[in-house]
């Protein structure tokens, strides 16, 4: 057995299940050989979701979450475990005073909590897993500017569970991807118009304390207090 194959077995069994049903998925001939492939463009991403966020591998479609992993193993982009109240208190809030924004947003999270209680994923395409997207104004700020998944998030704090996030920089060559700073930044609420009142742009904490970065080069020691192997 190669070093490769040694090390996919390692991962566990839901997370080798993951790559098997992606592989499929994605019309690779059953064998080692795709897995192998699969889990290398993943890499410390793919092990450190399987040790401290399991769950993910039945609440997203194996096509979505392979494409975020990939994409912050990568370094373009960050995923993050985080309190599901700490992300709607990041994202721009809205006003359910009204009742029958209120009923909407009611019945779209019961519908979330149905699918996550019975394994029915949430997603088929990148963008319908939660992320946060920010700019930075100065080298110690991190200020969000768009999000999606308020509603997913209520769902999974009702349920008394954490998120996982994608933590996105905007798109532009000066905004870098949290893990590559390597320190603590301040997080911003969300500047958007729709936001409600005056709560935009007010600090909500440091991500070293609001985040759990599963970082491209192992958990960083800041945010998890704990390091795995290169």
């Amino acid at each position: 057995m190669s070093a490769k194959s040694k090390a996919i077995l390692q991962l566990g069994g839901e997370a080798v299940r993951w790559l098997q049903s992606l592989a499929s998925k994605l019309g690779y001939e059953k064998g080692s050989q795709p897995l192998e492939s699969l889990a290398e463009q993943t890499g410390d991403k793919l092990k450190n979701l399987s040790e401290q966020y399991p769950e993910a591998f039945r609440m997203y479609s194996p096509e979505a979450l392979f494409e975020v992993l990939r994409e912050a193993q990568k370094g373009d982009s960050d995923l993050a475990i985080m309190d599901p109240e700490i992300f709607r208190k990041l994202a721009a809030t809205i006003d359910i005073n009204n009742p029958i924004t209120a009923d909407m947003v009611r019945e779209t999270v019961d519908q979330y909590i149905d699918d996550i209680r019975f394994n029915v994923p949430l997603s088929n395409t990148i963008g319908n897993i939660p992320y946060l997207q920010y700019t930075m104004p100065t080298d110690r700020i991190a200020q969000v500017i768009a999000h999606d998944g308020r509603h997913r998030n209520r769902a999974l704090e009702e349920l008394g569970s954490e998120s996982l996030v994608r933590i996105a920089p905007f798109f532009d060559s000066k905004t870098p991807s949290l893990s590559k700073i390597g320190e603590p930044v301040d997080l911003y609420s969300e500047v958007s118009p729709m936001q409600k009142g005056d709560e935009g742009g007010k600090k909500i904490g440091s991500s070293k304390d609001l985040l759990k970065l599963l970082s491209v080069f192992g958990a960083l020691p800041f945010i998890t207090g704990e390091q795995t192997d290169e």
